[in-house]
């Protein structure tokens, strides 16, 4: 949830990262109990800013993580939800980390398709002044930046 911070509006994202994957565990492709997911975000407030943007990613990669990444008759999954912070040469980053150890990208997919999701996630990144990608194998790593508010 939103609050008022010293600097403005703030989201506890972790919090907020809990109740998505919660509410999006409904979505799975493979039986709960063989899922496990991991909220390694830290705990701390974030500017309303950046949260937007990272939220609509956190929900269209988890979403699509679920839905496509693994085998239905695997005894295991994970999904890994993380957050840094990185220094580029002419600003800092947030990063929005979203990993699991499901069967890939599909040949198609790549972080310059046009799949109506990753096309949303390139576009609103760009926007942003942040960045997009897409690693495949093992599993799946995809990584949504915007720039801090504090550089």
């Amino acid at each position: 949830s939103y609050t008022h911070g010293a600097h403005g509006l703030v989201v506890e994202f972790k919090d907020f990262t809990d109740v998505v994957i919660s509410h999006l565990l409904s979505r799975a492709s493979v039986p709960l109990e063989s899922l496990t997911t991991i909220n390694a975000v830290p705990e701390g407030s974030i500017p309303a800013e950046e949260a937007a943007p990272l939220s609509i990613a956190l929900w269209e990669l988890v979403a699509n993580a679920l839905q496509h990444a693994f085998e239905r008759n695997r005894p295991s999954n994970f999904i890994k939800v993380d957050l840094r912070n990185t220094s580029g040469p002419d600003r800092n980053y947030r990063e929005l980390v979203v990993s699991d150890d499901g069967k890939g990208l599909s040949d198609d997919i790549s972080a310059n398709a046009q799949a109506s999701g990753v096309a949303t996630l390139n576009r609103v990144a760009t926007h942003c002044g942040g960045y997009f990608t897409l690693r495949s194998g093992p599993g799946t790593t995809a990584i949504f930046s915007v720039p801090t508010s504090d550089t």
